[in-house]
């Protein structure tokens, strides 16, 4: 998710979901 990618402030880590 795209306000996943802010939070965790990590590209990588875009979508924790995934």
């Amino acid at each position: 998710c795209k306000i996943c990618s802010k939070v965790t402030r990590f590209p990588r880590y875009n979508d924790p979901l995934k």
